[in-house]
């Protein structure tokens, strides 16, 4: 007869029974996980390197913003370089083989960065409504000191939360279907995952919320005034090319070149025509916006990458046997590592100085991307 005391904790649920799950995976299946995981792990590490390296490479990236893109890059490097490898590991052995106390270390780590990663992203709300809302205080709000205390509001918050479940009100536990050791909601105390719920997800994504419902509304507004700008520097190029070219001849001609000419300008400052000022204007305005864009796309796929997860975990919690296909957790916690990997794209998509920076980096040039303002 099989003695199942022999068994690590992290492989027995809390009756002392052996998980079913474990060892029980299609192969196929397993197969596709492992693979996923590599390609994830790669594109995280690789990826989440570049942005670093660029920021700290050029200063065309440094400003305050990226400061913070910095610290959820440094965090989504350290997923791929500790958690992505351990879940490799579980996902070809089918069984955690790596001990009880490193189940509780690998559960501290994965809830820090999780937490760690909204949290940033809620203080990147509050910096781009800051830089839009009010924009003529955000220099004297958000300076360097502004940022260090958030950036040690941030870790600071997420270590204490990830080492309460090391007290009794909960606990960090190996389960097959989500292959790393999380924490178990199907045991876990009413009040600590409540406090859960309010700290790491109401709070964070109402914060989210506000600020770019704030920011989204003031949108069209900001679109206006720099709509007006480009018609006044259209009209300004207009009208010095109609004074330097007065041959009545040739004035459809000419009518045509302008609106040429005025479509190629809209878009460049380098022309001597054009006011410095409105040339000025529209840059800020322009960059503060694809910026705050940019971010937003981040926020968004973050919330869906593990919206999916959250809901499984609330199922979890209400019903402790929750009857939901192991697979679907499976893939959540596979979805939610898929995230880590896609900020870096999202970057170098939405943002030409990023994406010049991460060229620079690859080529192995010395020239940094001061071309690159958008």
């Amino acid at each position: 007869m099989r003695n199942d005391s022999n068994l690590s904790p992290c492989r027995r649920k809390q009756n002392g029974t052996v998980d079913p799950g474990v060892g029980g995976r299609d192969l196929a299946f397993s197969v596709i996980q492992a693979v996923a995981i590599c390609i994830f792990a790669l594109l995280t590490v690789c990826g989440n390197t570049l942005i670093i390296l660029g920021i700290i490479r050029f200063r065309v990236l440094q400003t305050i913003t990226s400061a913070f893109i910095l610290n959820l890059a440094v965090v989504d490097f350290l997923v791929g370089v500790t958690l992505m490898p351990v879940a490799l590991i579980t996902c070809i052995k089918q069984e955690w083989i790596l001990g009880n106390v490193f189940c509780k270390i690998s559960g501290v780590i994965n809830m820090l960065f999780s937490v760690a990663s909204i949290s940033t992203l809620s203080v990147i709300a509050i910096d781009r409504y800051c830089a839009i809302i009010r924009p003529l205080k955000y220099a004297s709000f958000m300076t360097r000191r502004t940022v260090a205390v958030f950036l040690v509001w941030v870790w600071g918050q997420s270590l204490l939360i990830a080492l309460l479940p090391l007290a009794p009100w909960s606990e960090y536990r190996y389960d097959s279907s989500e292959l790393l050791c999380l924490i178990a909601w199907g045991s876990t105390h009413f009040s600590f995952a409540t406090l859960c719920l309010f700290v790491c997800i109401i709070v964070p994504l109402g914060i989210m919320f506000f600020c770019y419902y704030h920011i989204l509304k003031v949108a069209r507004h900001h679109s206006r005034r720099v709509n007006a700008l480009k018609t006044i520097s259209m009209n300004s190029l207009a009208s010095n090319h109609t004074l330097a070219d007065s041959d009545a001849t040739g004035a459809s001609g000419t009518s045509g070149d302008t609106r040429l000419a005025i479509e190629s300008q809209s878009h460049r400052c380098h022309q001597p025509k054009k006011p410095k000022k409105v040339c000025g204007a529209i840059h800020v305005a322009s960059r503060e916006n694809k910026s705050t864009a940019m971010m937003m796309m981040v926020v968004g796929t973050f919330i869906l990458a593990w919206l999916p997860y959250i809901t499984g975990a609330l199922c979890k919690v209400i019903a402790s046997e929750c009857l939901w296909p192991k697979s679907y957790f499976t893939v959540c916690v596979l979805v939610a590592m898929l995230q880590s990997s896609l900020n870096p794209i999202i970057y170098g998509v939405m943002d030409r100085r990023f994406r010049g920076a991460m060229k620079a980096i690859v080529m192995c040039s010395k020239r940094a991307a001061v071309d690159c303002d958008g």
